[in-house]
C-alpha cells in the first residue's frame, strides 16, 4: 500500500530526491508549496513550506528518511539552526 508523507517546513524551499542508490525512481509522487498558516498556536513556527510526498512502500519511506542524500542534508542545516521548524508525518489512506 502506498504511504503519503506530510510536512512543513519553515524554510525558503523544499529540496527533492528522486533516485535511490540502484538509480531507480522510489518516490511515487511529490510535490511541494509555499503556504499560508491559517489557524497556528502560540509558539509555533513561521512555516513556509508544504511539502507531500508518496512512496510505493514502508521501505522506500525508510530508504527516504535514513539514506537518502538530500534528505540527510536537510536534517543538517535544520540542526545548525538553518531551518526554525521541521514537522513529517506518515499515514496511509
Amino acid at each position: 500500500m502506498a504511504i503519503t508523507r506530510i510536512g512543513l517546513i519553515a524554510l525558503a524551499d523544499g529540496p527533492a530526491q528522486d533516485e535511490a542508490e540502484d538509480g531507480s525512481t522510489y518516490l511515487v509522487a511529490s510535490k511541494a508549496s509555499k503556504c499560508k498558516v491559517l489557524t497556528d498556536v502560540p509558539g509555533s513556527q513561521a512555516w513556509s513550506v508544504v511539502y507531500e510526498i508518496t512512496f510505493a512502500n514502508e521501505a522506500d519511506m525508510e530508504y527516504y528518511q535514513t539514506k537518502d542524500p538530500i534528505y540527510q542534508e536537510l536534517m543538517k542545516q535544520a540542526a545548525e539552526g538553518k531551518a526554525t521548524g521541521f514537522i513529517a508525518v506518515s499515514a496511509e489512506f
